[in-house]
């Protein structure tokens, strides 16, 4: 007997009894199937060690499920229980502290857990897809709606391409294709020297692509956090320029001071998601007092 065999068996019967009764959002498809295509894709592109393919089937377990990080431990030992805890969201943070976090911490899970969420994600983008060309998709149905989910997804693959390894693997490119298609996106890039040479265009909310709504509401939201904050050294100017659908754009604080803190969140947070939204040549600046 294949014992790697029954051991997964094992594995999908105890999951299939975790999940009982759940679905997929919006839909009749029973939730085990998420799991299942998580590992299936899995080992489609080459990955079959064993522990990583149990971390996979039970990677919603904690989150989902009365099932605890020690009863996997005790049926499949510390190594699964460590990769399925990497992958556990904290339920009592709100959806873009989840997110954020997931996000700034990717790389510095085990390579093992990183195949699995990337899998993850790419077999919800494949029901994604799946929805918008059969009855088409009601992105109400998520916790936030569909500008909030291009943007965790873009940013996802935005931030695991900056490993060699997944970047260059069939399971990221087939992840990427998925991700152009469901959300009409290609993913941007840095400029490391100022490239506007043209006329830049001032914002107008009530005219631009909510994408550009999404990164001027997250920029004043960011420094009016840090305004109220104490600085150790302040910044005179600090901002963004960058080309969106040809058109090129500037960011810069107006009645709001710049703050240390701001400058920092350009490069971390608003340059990454200009260019996950496909903007070209991000370029960000700041000067001291």
């Amino acid at each position: 007997m294949n014992n790697k065999l029954f051991s997964l068996s094992n594995t999908i019967n105890w999951v299939a009894t975790l999940h009982k009764n759940q679905v997929r959002k919006g839909t009749d498809i029973p939730y085990a199937a998420h799991v299942y295509g998580v590992a299936s894709l899995l080992m489609i592109h080459g990955i079959n060690d064993e522990k990583i393919i149990n971390a996979a089937l039970l990677h919603d377990t904690v989150e989902d499920s009365d099932a605890t990080l020690e009863d996997i431990k005790l049926k499949f030992g510390e190594t699964v229980s460590g990769y399925v805890n990497c992958l556990s969201e904290d339920k009592s943070k709100t959806w873009e502290e989840r997110k954020m976090y997931s996000i700034n911490h990717i790389n510095e899970m085990p390579n093992a857990a990183k195949w699995v969420k990337l899998a993850d994600k790419v077999n919800s983008l494949e029901m994604m897809y799946s929805e918008i060309n059969s009855k088409g998709i009601n992105w109400d149905k998520f916790n936030r709606g569909y500008i909030y989910q291009k943007w965790y997804y873009s940013r996802f693959f935005q931030e695991i391409k900056k490993d060699g390894v997944l970047l260059n693997s069939s399971l990221f490119e087939y992840g990427l294709n998925l991700l152009e298609q469901v959300f009409e996106t290609n993913l941007g890039s840095k400029a490391t020297y100022k490239k506007c040479l043209e006329k830049t265009m001032e914002i107008d909310l009530d005219s631009v692509d909510e994408e550009i709504v999404f990164i001027v509401l997250k920029w004043k939201e960011i420094a009016q956090k840090t305004k109220e904050h104490e600085c150790n050294w302040p910044v005179k100017y600090a901002g963004i320029e960058f080309r969106y659908k040809n058109v090129w754009y500037k960011l810069y604080p107006s009645d709001i001071s710049a703050t240390s803190e701001l400058f920092e969140c350009l490069e971390h947070e608003i340059v990454e998601d200009l260019v996950s939204f496909g903007a070209e040549d991000v370029f960000y600046t700041g000067m001291l007092d």
